[in-house]
């Protein structure tokens, strides 16, 4: 081996990386001059992607004496690329704009009593303001220190420079040391102000992941964002075909077996509660008053993912009176029909990973479920009628007496109890 046939296996040795060809392998240079045969042409790759290449000379094309090489990489390749979707940036919204908007729109097209046309008009009127008033975009290589005074000394740092490596003199090669010093001097300050004013409104025991995530940000480090591998019967997915082995997964484990007798006990036992049930209660068939939905949608929690409707609780707050109005129009008619929207009741399942559980196995995700934001505030509705007619009724003094009865007894045994 003469030198430079060194210097690439210490290259490969340092770089851990592995050679592809083989020995027993077709030659892939064929000189017509010398008549010889040679492989000249070498395939190098990483461990993990060497198991899977496969390596075949094929036959001379032309004139070359170069034969052609083909490379398998054997196992499921997804061509899905990951596009996060882009988020709603409520800082700079024109919310006057957006209620204004809202207004105009639900109080010329929202006149029927149909509830899944109406719940179909309220979304895309909400959704149609929202695209107009919010803007929306996703920053790569994100920087939260980062801010435009830092942006302006960093184009001067940048234009020295340029001036510096196309006219070398000892005046721009000071200037551009000058500029580099201020540059780096305002960007340390930046980030130490980021890192004050972001960390003193997180939640140390609660938010750990979010720290670590700003901690990488104003390290500029980049976080990988990676698409999930779920292994299958010694097979490989990614993207969709991950998505669909999970989906399946949850599918199956999510069906209750019953068999025909019990279905049949349960539909006669629902046949004899509602021949013999009592008369519904007003304070569980009155409509809905504007001081119960105030009230729900007070309570909405922010930076709240949307359902796939794509209305976040941000945009049902902002909403103006008449907006608030013909959601209760909307709750009201739901109510007194007995028909819930058909897009309230679809949700986008969302896998998360166990903590030290294997992220290629499909049993080691547990699924959240994302749903409309509009019908849960009509749940919430519905709860709070349902827990304050329980109370009132005091349909709930076996559970709290078995519970206080439960409580006396352990505390009674803590009294009673020998100490060791």
């Amino acid at each position: 081996m003469d030198s430079r046939g060194e210097e690439i296996e210490d290259w490969m040795i340092e770089n851990r990386l592995v050679l592809i060809n083989k020995p027993q392998a077709e030659p892939s240079f064929y000189s017509r001059r010398w008549k010889t045969q040679s492989t000249p042409d070498l395939a190098i790759a990483t461990e993990d992607i060497q198991s899977k290449t496969e390596r075949v000379v094929t036959k001379q094309l032309g004139g070359s004496d170069h034969k052609p090489i083909i490379l398998t990489i054997k196992g499921t390749c997804s061509t899905d690329k990951q596009h996060k979707i882009a988020s709603w940036n409520y800082k700079r919204a024109n919310w006057d704009a957006y209620q204004n908007h809202t207004e105009e729109q639900l109080q010329a097209h929202f006149k029927t009593k149909n509830v899944r046309e109406n719940a179909k008009t309220l979304t895309n009127i909400i959704l149609t303001a929202a695209s107009k008033n919010i803007p929306r975009g996703r920053r790569h290589n994100y920087k939260p220190f980062w801010n435009k005074n830092l942006e302006a000394i960093h184009n001067e740092a940048s234009d020295a420079r340029s001036k510096m490596e196309t006219n070398p003199t000892e005046t721009n090669i000071i200037n551009h040391n000058r500029q580099q010093a201020i540059f780096r001097r305002e960007k340390l300050n930046c980030i130490r102000s980021s890192w004050r004013e972001k960390t003193a409104t997180l939640n140390m025991e609660k938010d750990s992941t979010k720290m670590w995530h700003l901690v990488k940000c104003l390290n500029e480090e980049n976080i990988p964002q990676g698409s999930i591998t779920i292994e299958e019967n010694g097979r490989s997915y990614t993207g969709t075909q991950a998505a669909n082995v999970i989906a399946n997964f949850y599918a199956e484990e999510s069906i209750i077996k019953m068999t025909r007798t019990r279905t049949a006990e349960v539909r006669l036992e629902t046949k004899n509660l509602l021949k013999n049930q009592q008369l519904c209660p007003d304070s569980m068939s009155s409509l809905f008053q504007r001081t119960e939905l105030n009230r729900a949608i007070q309570n909405l929690k922010m930076k709240k993912a949307p359902g796939p409707d794509g209305i976040t609780n941000e945009m049902i707050q902002h909403l103006g009176p008449q907006g608030r109005d013909r959601i209760l129009d909307l709750f009201n008619e739901s109510w007194a029909q007995g028909i819930f929207p058909e897009e309230w009741k679809e949700a986008e399942i969302i896998p998360i990973a166990k903590k030290g559980k294997p992220r290629n196995n499909k049993s080691s995700y547990r699924p959240i479920s994302l749903l409309s934001c509009l019908g849960k505030v009509m749940e919430r509705m519905v709860n709070n009628r349902l827990i304050n007619y329980l109370e009132e009724n005091n349909l709930l003094d076996d559970c709290q007496s078995g519970f206080r009865k439960h409580r006396s007894t352990e505390d009674q045994t803590k009294h009673t109890s020998p100490k060791k």
